[in-house]
């Protein structure tokens, strides 16, 4: 029904990401990027293990007949290939960033270009950027202003565009305003191939004593028309605690679902609880409410209840992952109403070096009894 948020003070142990928030890194993108006159040294390398694969870079400074003042070549290789980026300072004080893009063997793959620069009269920084496919077809552009306000806020204006075989596909455009009070705003607008408005969304959030505080609306539509629209308040308190609230409209502004939120940190772990309410007409028809538990040991726990209008159980379902040496094992078992079991399954999955596993599932009834066993060998997955 609705879709989690991610904040700045997002949970640390939550298990994955449904942020729909793509301002990015809105911060000024005026950082000074160019390089001090002067600047030159030898080529050097480094390696992190394990982590970033190996670097090294070159650069030098002073006048050539281009007209650059500075350069500076770099090459970072890691497991999924090398990217090779070439970045120049011209005289006006615009730095280009080429980077080449190549796979683990070695094989082009494509190229990005970006061209920053700096007015300081107006206070504003610059960057476009240009993607492009190992045959040179443009698969991305965006363009990029970002301004210093007299009263000490700043705006950044951001456009991407997403192309296939040369045509269109898909624009965003974001704009983003922080206050000095440390209030933010986010507007997005979302267009398809034809220029037509796919969604919108806009976002306030802001710090105090308490906590961080955000409200965002997304809203949804189909031939210039609105079709439905969400609408969360997120609150992450100061020790962590995070509550979220959202409540979904449809094409009429009738609220059709609600959705809360609660989660915190545990003595080992994390804790979330999500109830889901289905409305219609003003009326709640169902809802379902999943609480989630992660270990630091690795053990996950879940376990969905089902209520009718009423709030009258009517089944539930208990999932267990305990990981093991070599693996892991997952216990699931439903109830109905009266929480008696209705089936279970056991599923054990034991992981090779090379990257393949094997599955083992068994399969029982409400008394226990087997009804089916299966065994698979899983293929290493393709990189």
């Amino acid at each position: 029904m609705t879709k989690d948020k991610s904040s700045p003070k997002d949970d640390q142990n939550k298990d994955k990401d449904k942020s729909k928030d793509k301002d990015k890194d809105h911060s000024m993108r005026g950082v000074d990027t160019r390089m001090s006159p002067g600047d030159s040294s030898q080529g050097s390398s480094s390696s992190d293990a394990g982590k970033h694969g190996t670097s090294s870079d070159s650069s030098s400074s002073g006048y050539n007949g281009a007209g650059d003042y500075s350069s500076k070549s770099e090459t970072k290789t890691g497991d999924g290939g090398t990217d090779k980026t070439t970045t120049t300072q011209k005289q006006d004080g615009t730095v280009v960033t080429a980077t080449d893009h190549f796979d683990a063997d070695g094989k082009f793959t494509g190229s990005t270009t970006t061209t920053q620069s700096t007015d300081v009269s107006r206070g504003t920084v610059t960057t476009d950027s240009v993607t492009k496919d190992a045959d040179g077809k443009v698969t991305s552009t965006e363009h990029d202003v970002a301004e210093r306000l007299p009263d000490g806020s700043w705006t950044d204006t951001r456009t991407e565009k997403d192309f296939k075989d040369g045509k269109l596909t898909g624009t965003e455009t974001t704009t983003t305003t922080a206050r000095p009070d440390g209030t933010r705003t986010v507007d997005t607008v979302r267009e398809n191939a034809n220029g037509k408005v796919t969604s919108t969304e806009h976002a306030e959030s802001h710090q105090d004593k308490n906590g961080w505080h955000e409200t965002r609306t997304e809203t949804r539509y189909a031939n210039d028309k609105a079709t439905g629209s969400d609408t969360t308040k997120t609150t992450v308190k100061n020790d962590g605690q995070r509550t979220e609230d959202t409540v979904t409209r449809g094409a009429d502004g009738k609220v059709t679902g609600k959705e809360h939120v609660e989660s915190h940190a545990t003595s080992d772990g994390r804790t979330e609880k999500r109830t889901e309410t289905n409305i219609h007409n003003g009326h709640k028809t169902s809802s379902e409410t999943k609480t989630t538990t992660d270990h630091n040991d690795g053990r996950h726990e879940e376990t969905t209840v089902r209520k009718d209008a009423h709030d009258h159980v009517k089944g539930s379902v208990e999932r267990t992952t305990t990981p093991t040496q070599d693996g892991r094992t997952m216990e699931n078992t439903a109830r109905d109403a009266g929480g008696h079991v209705t089936r279970s399954s056991t599923v054990t999955e034991h992981d090779r070096p090379d990257g393949s596993k094997t599955r083992d599932i068994t399969n029982k009834d409400r008394h226990g009894d087997v009804t089916s066993t299966s065994h698979t060998e899983v293929p290493p997955r393709s990189r």
